[in-house]
C-alpha cells in the first residue's frame, strides 16, 4: 500500500480574543434580537408609578406604522361585521338573496338577523378575500345550521309560553 503525496501547511492561528471585537459582535446580536422580539426587552411599569408613556408610544408606533409602499399583501385583521355581510350580499353576484335562501335555508325575512348573528360569531375578516371564498362558504353553512337551530328552539319555546 502506498500513500498519495502529503502536503504540510502552516496552520493559521485563531484571532486573539479582544474585548472590543466581542462587544461589537454582542451589540449586533442584541440589536437584531430586539428588532425580532421587542416585547422581551420592554418592562411593563408598576402601575403605582403611573403610565409608561415611552412604552405606550413605542407600542403605538408598532401598531400603527408609517405606510410604506410595498408589494406585500395587506394583512387583514378583525371580524366580519353586519355591514360587511350587507355589502357582500349587495355587491357579490354569488352571495345574493338566492344563495341565502336556497343554499343556507335562511328565510328572507331573517336574512338581516342572520347577518347580525354572523357578526356576533366573530368570523375572521380574512375570509372575505378572493382566495378564501370556499372557506367563507363553508363557515356560512356552519353558522346557518346553528342559526336555524337557535331560531327553531326560540320558536318552540315562544309557542309554549303563549299557550301556558
Amino acid at each position: 500500500n502506498q500513500l498519495d503525496e502529503v502536503v504540510v501547511r502552516e496552520i493559521k492561528s485563531r484571532k486573539e480574543f479582544t474585548e472590543e471585537n466581542y462587544n461589537k459582535e454582542l451589540t449586533i446580536l442584541i440589536r437584531d434580537d430586539m428588532e425580532k422580539q421587542p416585547w422581551e426587552y420592554h418592562r411593563m411599569p408598576d402601575p403605582k408609578y403611573g403610565a409608561n408613556l415611552g412604552g405606550l408610544i413605542y407600542y403605538a408606533a408598532k401598531l400603527f406604522p408609517k405606510k410604506k409602499e410595498s408589494k406585500k399583501k395587506d394583512v387583514v385583521y378583525g371580524f366580519i361585521s353586519y355591514h360587511d355581510m350587507l355589502t357582500l350580499n349587495g355587491e357579490d353576484a354569488f352571495f345574493n338573496d338566492s344563495f341565502f335562501q336556497r343554499d343556507l335555508k335562511i328565510p328572507i325575512e331573517l336574512k338581516h338577523v342572520f347577518f347580525g348573528y354572523v357578526e356576533d360569531q366573530e368570523v375572521s375578516l380574512k375570509l372575505l378575500g378572493d382566495d378564501k371564498r370556499f372557506f367563507l362558504i363553508e363557515k356560512l353553512h356552519e353558522l346557518s345550521a346553528e342559526f336555524l337551530k337557535m331560531v327553531d328552539e326560540s320558536t318552540v319555546s315562544g309557542l309554549k309560553t303563549k299557550d301556558d
